[in-house]
Protein backbone atom coordinates (compact mmCIF):
# COMPACT_ATOMS: atom_id res chain seq x y z
CA UNK A 1 0.00 0.00 0.00
CA UNK A 2 1.94 2.98 -0.99
CA UNK A 3 0.38 5.13 2.02
CA UNK A 4 2.41 8.47 1.11
CA UNK A 5 -0.14 8.94 -1.43
CA UNK A 6 -3.13 9.73 0.99
CA UNK A 7 -3.60 12.53 2.82
CA UNK A 8 -4.05 12.26 6.84
CA UNK A 9 -7.34 12.00 7.03
CA UNK A 10 -7.63 9.38 3.99
CA UNK A 11 -5.60 7.08 6.36
CA UNK A 12 -7.41 8.00 9.31
CA UNK A 13 -10.28 6.62 6.91
CA UNK A 14 -9.13 3.49 6.29
CA UNK A 15 -8.31 3.10 9.75
CA UNK A 16 -11.66 3.47 11.09
CA UNK A 17 -12.82 1.61 7.68
CA UNK A 18 -10.04 -1.75 8.07
CA UNK A 19 -9.66 -2.22 11.54
CA UNK A 20 -11.40 -5.72 12.31
CA UNK A 21 -13.03 -5.88 15.82
CA UNK A 22 -10.46 -8.12 17.26
CA UNK A 23 -7.62 -5.16 16.38
CA UNK A 24 -4.71 -5.76 18.48
CA UNK A 25 -2.59 -2.49 19.30
CA UNK A 26 0.73 -1.52 17.59
CA UNK A 27 3.03 -2.68 19.71
CA UNK A 28 4.88 0.77 20.05
CA UNK A 29 6.69 1.12 23.27
CA UNK A 30 4.57 3.86 25.53
CA UNK A 31 6.99 6.86 26.57
CA UNK A 32 6.44 9.72 29.02
CA UNK A 33 8.16 12.46 27.76
CA UNK A 34 7.31 15.48 30.22
CA UNK A 35 6.78 13.98 33.62
CA UNK A 36 7.92 10.64 34.60
CA UNK A 37 4.78 10.19 36.84
CA UNK A 38 2.28 10.82 34.00
CA UNK A 39 0.28 7.38 33.30
CA UNK A 40 -2.92 5.30 31.96
CA UNK A 41 -5.13 2.73 34.08
CA UNK A 42 -7.19 0.75 31.97
CA UNK A 43 -10.52 1.08 32.97
CA UNK A 44 -12.98 -0.99 30.52
CA UNK A 45 -12.36 -2.40 26.91
CA UNK A 46 -14.63 -4.54 24.02
CA UNK A 47 -16.52 -2.04 22.91
CA UNK A 48 -14.86 -1.48 19.12
CA UNK A 49 -14.34 1.70 17.38
CA UNK A 50 -15.40 3.99 19.93
CA UNK A 51 -15.94 7.55 18.42
CA UNK A 52 -16.92 9.48 21.81
CA UNK A 53 -17.38 8.90 25.20
CA UNK A 54 -19.24 11.76 27.27
CA UNK A 55 -20.10 11.98 30.97
CA UNK A 56 -23.49 12.37 32.25
CA UNK A 57 -23.75 15.46 33.56
CA UNK A 58 -23.63 15.92 37.67
CA UNK A 59 -22.72 11.62 37.56
CA UNK A 60 -18.48 11.73 37.38
CA UNK A 61 -18.94 7.94 37.41
CA UNK A 62 -21.08 7.37 34.50
CA UNK A 63 -21.10 8.26 30.92
CA UNK A 64 -22.53 7.31 27.48
CA UNK A 65 -20.01 6.00 24.89
CA UNK A 66 -20.82 5.93 21.40
CA UNK A 67 -19.21 3.13 18.96
CA UNK A 68 -18.87 3.76 15.06
CA UNK A 69 -21.79 1.25 13.91
CA UNK A 70 -24.29 2.32 16.14
CA UNK A 71 -24.74 1.17 19.38
CA UNK A 72 -25.10 3.49 22.48
CA UNK A 73 -23.70 2.33 25.70
CA UNK A 74 -24.09 3.47 29.19
CA UNK A 75 -20.52 3.06 31.06
CA UNK A 76 -19.84 2.78 35.17
CA UNK A 77 -15.93 3.66 35.11
CA UNK A 78 -15.89 2.69 39.08
CA UNK A 79 -17.61 -0.47 38.61
CA UNK A 80 -16.42 -1.15 35.25
CA UNK A 81 -19.72 -2.39 33.67
CA UNK A 82 -21.50 -1.57 30.42
CA UNK A 83 -24.69 -1.68 29.58
CA UNK A 84 -26.49 -1.65 25.76
CA UNK A 85 -29.15 1.31 25.76
CA UNK A 86 -29.99 1.56 22.04
CA UNK A 87 -29.06 0.93 18.63
CA UNK A 88 -29.20 3.62 16.04
CA UNK A 89 -28.66 1.94 12.44
CA UNK A 90 -26.07 4.32 10.68
CA UNK A 91 -23.73 3.84 7.68
CA UNK A 92 -20.35 3.04 8.10
CA UNK A 93 -18.43 3.62 4.83
CA UNK A 94 -14.92 5.23 5.81
CA UNK A 95 -15.87 7.83 8.08
CA UNK A 96 -19.74 7.57 8.46
CA UNK A 97 -21.05 6.49 11.70
CA UNK A 98 -22.72 7.06 15.22
CA UNK A 99 -20.66 10.72 15.57
CA UNK A 100 -21.33 12.53 18.33
CA UNK A 101 -23.62 13.36 21.90
CA UNK A 102 -24.23 16.15 23.79
CA UNK A 103 -26.05 16.66 26.69
CA UNK A 104 -29.11 19.50 26.99
CA UNK A 105 -28.16 22.01 29.32
CA UNK A 106 -31.34 20.32 31.57
CA UNK A 107 -30.81 17.16 31.07
CA UNK A 108 -30.98 16.39 34.37
CA UNK A 109 -34.76 17.64 34.35
CA UNK A 110 -35.82 16.91 31.01
CA UNK A 111 -33.67 13.56 29.69
CA UNK A 112 -33.00 15.37 26.60
CA UNK A 113 -30.07 14.45 24.80
CA UNK A 114 -28.16 14.97 20.59
CA UNK A 115 -27.51 12.56 18.71
CA UNK A 116 -25.09 13.05 15.47
CA UNK A 117 -25.17 10.36 12.78
CA UNK A 118 -25.14 8.55 9.42
CA UNK A 119 -28.48 7.61 9.11
CA UNK A 120 -28.55 4.24 7.06
CA UNK A 121 -32.07 5.15 5.47
CA UNK A 122 -32.72 7.16 2.05
CA UNK A 123 -30.08 9.21 1.06
CA UNK A 124 -26.57 9.46 2.17
CA UNK A 125 -26.77 12.79 5.03
CA UNK A 126 -25.43 14.24 8.43
CA UNK A 127 -28.64 14.02 10.77
CA UNK A 128 -28.25 15.59 14.64
CA UNK A 129 -31.59 14.54 16.30
CA UNK A 130 -33.17 15.04 19.44
CA UNK A 131 -34.15 12.24 21.66
CA UNK A 132 -35.12 11.52 25.37
CA UNK A 133 -33.39 8.74 27.82
CA UNK A 134 -35.39 7.49 29.94
CA UNK A 135 -35.09 4.29 32.41
CA UNK A 136 -37.59 2.23 33.43
CA UNK A 137 -38.43 -1.45 34.45
CA UNK A 138 -36.93 -2.34 31.46
CA UNK A 139 -34.09 -0.64 31.31
CA UNK A 140 -32.81 2.05 29.27
CA UNK A 141 -35.37 3.78 26.37
CA UNK A 142 -34.09 6.10 23.79
CA UNK A 143 -36.96 7.66 21.60
CA UNK A 144 -36.38 10.49 18.96
CA UNK A 145 -38.16 13.35 19.67
CA UNK A 146 -37.63 15.61 16.50
CA UNK A 147 -34.53 16.20 14.08
CA UNK A 148 -32.81 19.29 14.36
CA UNK A 149 -30.82 19.03 11.44
CA UNK A 150 -30.23 17.25 8.34
CA UNK A 151 -27.91 18.19 4.95
CA UNK A 152 -26.56 15.33 2.26
CA UNK A 153 -22.89 14.13 2.48
CA UNK A 154 -21.41 14.02 -0.75
CA UNK A 155 -18.79 11.49 0.11
CA UNK A 156 -18.19 9.31 2.60
CA UNK A 157 -15.61 10.94 4.75
CA UNK A 158 -14.60 14.31 6.32
CA UNK A 159 -18.09 14.29 8.68
CA UNK A 160 -16.46 15.74 11.31
CA UNK A 161 -18.48 14.78 14.33
CA UNK A 162 -18.50 15.79 17.57
CA UNK A 163 -21.72 17.99 19.46
CA UNK A 164 -20.85 20.47 22.51
CA UNK A 165 -23.30 22.59 24.29
CA UNK A 166 -21.46 25.85 24.69
CA UNK A 167 -21.56 28.36 27.76
CA UNK A 168 -24.75 29.92 26.11
CA UNK A 169 -26.58 26.88 26.43
CA UNK A 170 -26.56 26.14 22.89
CA UNK A 171 -25.55 23.46 20.40
CA UNK A 172 -22.86 23.50 18.45
CA UNK A 173 -21.60 20.81 15.74
CA UNK A 174 -18.33 20.26 13.96
CA UNK A 175 -18.89 19.21 10.43
CA UNK A 176 -16.64 18.92 7.65
CA UNK A 177 -15.99 20.20 4.25
CA UNK A 178 -17.73 16.50 2.99
CA UNK A 179 -14.82 15.30 1.30
CA UNK A 180 -12.92 13.72 -0.43
CA UNK A 181 -9.16 14.94 -0.96
CA UNK A 182 -8.34 18.83 -1.86
CA UNK A 183 -11.69 19.80 -1.23
CA UNK A 184 -13.42 18.89 -4.72
CA UNK A 185 -16.77 20.93 -4.13
CA UNK A 186 -15.04 23.90 -3.10
CA UNK A 187 -16.91 23.82 0.13
CA UNK A 188 -14.39 25.25 2.73
CA UNK A 189 -14.89 28.52 1.64
CA UNK A 190 -18.78 28.33 0.33
CA UNK A 191 -20.93 30.23 2.72
CA UNK A 192 -23.94 29.37 1.22
CA UNK A 193 -23.82 25.84 2.74
CA UNK A 194 -23.42 24.21 6.24
CA UNK A 195 -20.08 22.12 4.86
CA UNK A 196 -17.19 22.98 6.19
CA UNK A 197 -17.97 25.01 8.96
CA UNK A 198 -18.51 24.96 12.62
CA UNK A 199 -22.45 24.95 13.29
CA UNK A 200 -24.48 26.71 16.10
CA UNK A 201 -28.23 25.79 16.79
CA UNK A 202 -30.45 26.38 19.62
CA UNK A 203 -32.16 23.73 21.23
CA UNK A 204 -34.63 25.75 22.91
CA UNK A 205 -37.76 27.57 21.45
CA UNK A 206 -39.27 25.89 17.93
CA UNK A 207 -36.51 27.59 15.56
CA UNK A 208 -33.00 26.33 15.62
CA UNK A 209 -31.72 29.02 14.18
CA UNK A 210 -30.32 31.77 17.26
CA UNK A 211 -31.17 35.08 16.12
CA UNK A 212 -27.56 36.30 16.26
CA UNK A 213 -25.39 33.76 14.31
CA UNK A 214 -22.94 36.12 12.77
CA UNK A 215 -24.66 35.16 9.22
CA UNK A 216 -28.04 35.12 9.73
CA UNK A 217 -29.24 38.34 7.82
CA UNK A 218 -27.29 37.56 5.04
CA UNK A 219 -29.47 35.66 2.50
CA UNK A 220 -27.34 34.67 0.71
CA UNK A 221 -25.18 32.71 3.41
CA UNK A 222 -25.97 29.83 5.37
CA UNK A 223 -27.71 30.53 9.17
CA UNK A 224 -26.37 27.94 11.22
CA UNK A 225 -22.84 28.85 10.09
CA UNK A 226 -20.64 30.13 13.05
CA UNK A 227 -17.77 29.43 12.51
CA UNK A 228 -16.24 28.57 8.09
CA UNK A 229 -13.12 27.34 6.57
CA UNK A 230 -12.88 24.03 8.52
CA UNK A 231 -11.79 20.93 6.63
CA UNK A 232 -12.87 17.92 8.70
CA UNK A 233 -13.05 19.16 12.88
CA UNK A 234 -12.55 16.11 14.91
CA UNK A 235 -13.23 17.35 18.04
CA UNK A 236 -13.42 21.15 19.97
CA UNK A 237 -13.91 22.45 23.16
CA UNK A 238 -16.08 25.47 23.84
CA UNK A 239 -14.70 27.55 26.32
CA UNK A 240 -16.46 29.52 28.85
CA UNK A 241 -15.56 32.84 27.35
CA UNK A 242 -18.09 31.81 24.43
CA UNK A 243 -14.96 30.74 21.98
CA UNK A 244 -13.98 27.71 21.03
CA UNK A 245 -10.51 25.45 20.62
CA UNK A 246 -11.09 23.66 17.00
CA UNK A 247 -8.77 20.84 16.25
CA UNK A 248 -8.85 20.31 12.33
CA UNK A 249 -7.46 16.94 10.76
CA UNK A 250 -5.05 18.25 8.20
CA UNK A 251 -4.58 17.19 4.16
CA UNK A 252 -1.06 16.96 3.05
CA UNK A 253 1.28 18.54 5.43
CA UNK A 254 0.06 19.91 8.53
CA UNK A 255 -2.55 19.42 11.23
CA UNK A 256 -3.83 22.20 13.70
CA UNK A 257 -5.44 23.66 16.47
CA UNK A 258 -7.63 26.93 15.90
CA UNK A 259 -8.60 29.40 18.91
CA UNK A 260 -12.00 30.86 16.90
CA UNK A 261 -14.97 32.99 17.75
CA UNK A 262 -18.49 33.97 16.15
CA UNK A 263 -17.78 34.86 12.65
CA UNK A 264 -13.98 33.73 12.54
CA UNK A 265 -12.69 31.59 9.12
CA UNK A 266 -9.90 29.48 9.41
CA UNK A 267 -8.65 29.47 5.79
CA UNK A 268 -9.60 26.25 4.56
CA UNK A 269 -9.44 25.21 1.24
CA UNK A 270 -7.15 28.51 0.88
CA UNK A 271 -4.54 27.58 3.37
CA UNK A 272 -3.89 24.12 5.28
CA UNK A 273 -2.61 25.32 9.03
CA UNK A 274 -0.27 28.16 8.40
CA UNK A 275 0.65 27.27 5.05
CA UNK A 276 -0.55 28.53 1.34
CA UNK A 277 -3.05 25.31 -0.16
CA UNK A 278 -4.43 26.73 -2.94
CA UNK A 279 -2.81 28.39 -6.25
CA UNK A 280 -3.54 31.91 -4.75
CA UNK A 281 -3.84 32.71 -1.03
CA UNK A 282 -5.09 35.87 0.08
CA UNK A 283 -4.90 37.25 4.06
CA UNK A 284 -8.70 37.94 3.65
CA UNK A 285 -12.17 36.02 2.94
CA UNK A 286 -14.90 36.61 0.86
CA UNK A 287 -16.25 39.34 3.18
CA UNK A 288 -13.40 40.70 3.38
CA UNK A 289 -12.47 39.53 7.15
CA UNK A 290 -9.36 38.37 7.83
CA UNK A 291 -8.50 34.67 8.34
CA UNK A 292 -8.05 33.39 11.64
CA UNK A 293 -4.88 31.96 11.90
CA UNK A 294 -3.91 28.25 13.97
CA UNK A 295 -2.53 28.64 17.31
CA UNK A 296 -0.43 25.72 16.74
CA UNK A 297 0.42 22.98 14.12
CA UNK A 298 2.40 20.03 13.69
CA UNK A 299 3.75 18.33 10.35
CA UNK A 300 3.21 14.96 9.32
CA UNK A 301 6.84 13.96 10.58
CA UNK A 302 5.63 14.23 14.47
CA UNK A 303 1.73 13.13 13.70
CA UNK A 304 -0.64 12.70 11.12
CA UNK A 305 -4.10 12.88 12.44
CA UNK A 306 -5.22 15.62 15.25
CA UNK A 307 -7.71 14.21 17.81
CA UNK A 308 -9.04 17.12 19.70
CA UNK A 309 -9.88 16.67 23.54
CA UNK A 310 -10.85 18.67 26.38
CA UNK A 311 -9.74 21.68 28.71
CA UNK A 312 -8.47 19.43 31.89
CA UNK A 313 -10.03 21.31 35.14
CA UNK A 314 -8.96 18.63 37.74
CA UNK A 315 -6.76 19.23 40.39
CA UNK A 316 -3.21 18.40 38.90
CA UNK A 317 0.10 20.01 36.87
CA UNK A 318 -1.75 20.37 33.89
CA UNK A 319 -4.53 22.07 35.19
CA UNK A 320 -6.19 24.45 32.95
CA UNK A 321 -4.13 23.25 29.75
CA UNK A 322 -5.75 21.93 26.48
CA UNK A 323 -5.01 18.11 25.97
CA UNK A 324 -5.24 16.88 22.65
CA UNK A 325 -3.13 13.68 20.83
CA UNK A 326 -2.59 12.19 17.10
CA UNK A 327 -5.17 9.55 16.26
CA UNK A 328 -2.37 7.63 13.86
CA UNK A 329 1.25 8.02 16.15
CA UNK A 330 -0.60 7.79 19.74
CA UNK A 331 1.02 11.15 20.72
CA UNK A 332 -0.69 13.63 23.59
CA UNK A 333 0.61 16.78 24.09
CA UNK A 334 -0.91 19.82 26.31
CA UNK A 335 -1.00 23.18 25.08
CA UNK A 336 -1.42 26.35 27.31
CA UNK A 337 -1.35 30.14 26.78
CA UNK A 338 -3.53 29.52 23.63
CA UNK A 339 -4.92 33.13 23.35
CA UNK A 340 -1.90 34.82 23.82
CA UNK A 341 1.93 32.91 24.24
CA UNK A 342 0.80 29.48 22.47
CA UNK A 343 2.92 26.81 24.27
CA UNK A 344 2.79 23.13 23.55
CA UNK A 345 4.75 20.26 25.88
CA UNK A 346 4.02 16.70 24.70
CA UNK A 347 2.62 14.69 27.61
CA UNK A 348 3.12 10.76 26.40
CA UNK A 349 2.98 8.54 23.63
CA UNK A 350 1.03 5.80 24.07
CA UNK A 351 0.91 2.64 21.43
CA UNK A 352 -3.19 3.28 20.43
CA UNK A 353 -5.39 5.27 17.96
CA UNK A 354 -6.68 7.92 19.93
CA UNK A 355 -10.64 8.84 19.05
CA UNK A 356 -11.39 10.83 21.80
CA UNK A 357 -10.86 12.55 25.15
CA UNK A 358 -13.08 13.04 27.92
CA UNK A 359 -13.52 14.29 31.10
CA UNK A 360 -15.81 13.85 34.06
CA UNK A 361 -17.58 16.24 36.38
CA UNK A 362 -15.01 15.87 39.05
CA UNK A 363 -11.68 16.58 37.04
CA UNK A 364 -10.75 12.87 35.75
CA UNK A 365 -9.44 12.51 32.22
CA UNK A 366 -10.08 9.49 30.28
CA UNK A 367 -8.61 8.26 26.92
CA UNK A 368 -9.87 6.09 24.29
CA UNK A 369 -8.34 3.39 21.90
CA UNK A 370 -10.54 3.29 18.96
CA UNK A 371 -10.08 -0.44 17.49
CA UNK A 372 -10.57 -2.58 20.85
CA UNK A 373 -12.33 -0.06 22.23
CA UNK A 374 -10.93 0.25 25.44
CA UNK A 375 -11.14 3.76 28.12
CA UNK A 376 -8.07 4.48 29.96
CA UNK A 377 -7.96 6.88 33.32
CA UNK A 378 -5.07 9.65 33.20
CA UNK A 379 -2.98 9.20 36.27
CA UNK A 380 -1.61 12.86 36.61
CA UNK A 381 0.97 14.37 38.89
CA UNK A 382 -0.14 16.95 41.47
Amino acid sequence: MLWWMFGCTELQSMAMSWLPLNYETPTVEAKVTEVASVGLIEVISEMPQITEMVFVPNQPNKAIVLQKEGDVLWVDVVEKTKRLIAHVDVRTASEQGLLGLAFHPDFPTNDLLYLHFSPKDGDARTEVSEFQLTKGQQGFQLKKTRVLFEYPQPYPNHNGGALRIGPDRHLYLGLGDGGWRNDPQANGQNFATPLGGILRLSVDGDSVVPVDNPFVQDPSMEDLLWVTGVRNPWKFSMLPDGGALIADVGQNAWEEISYAKTGDNLGWNLWEGEVCFASDCPTKDQNGEEFTKPVHTYGHDVGQSITGGVVMTGEHLYQGRYLFGDFMTGKVWTLSNWKANPTVDELIQVPYNISTFAQSSNGKVYLVDFGPGTIYQFVLPK
